[in-house]
């Protein structure tokens, strides 16, 4: 995966996080709405069918988004090491060449 792409991953990743959470405003608001329309003993078994729904999809969709933003956080964290190992690679080779150059001379 590049960069570019763990940026993109990442956008995609809050995208649908967001939409997650207007998913679960969506299932509060039935549960609200149903219990306006019937307050009997149906309305009630719906409204704890619903809830029950809600906790399970918001528990669950947490965990989703906590794993995915986890993992994108250590591919950014891996692609910054590697930038400054690279960094560290092209330090010593300079060197490295600058030595070559110094034997060479004498």
């Amino acid at each position: 995966m590049s960069k570019s792409t763990l940026s993109t991953l990442k956008s995609e990743i809050n995208m649908e996080s967001r939409s997650a959470d207007k998913a679960g405003s969506s299932l509060k608001s039935l549960d609200k709405s149903i219990s306006s329309a019937m307050d009997d003993r149906v309305g009630n078994s719906a409204r704890e069918s619903v809830t029950c729904i809600y906790n399970t999809f918001s528990y669950n969709a947490d965990k989703f988004f906590k794993g995915a933003n986890n993992a994108a956080s250590a591919l950014d964290r891996g692609y910054s090491k590697l930038d400054s190992l690279v960094a560290q690679g092209e330090k010593h080779l300079s060197q490295a060449k600058a030595i070559v150059k110094g034997v060479g001379e004498l």
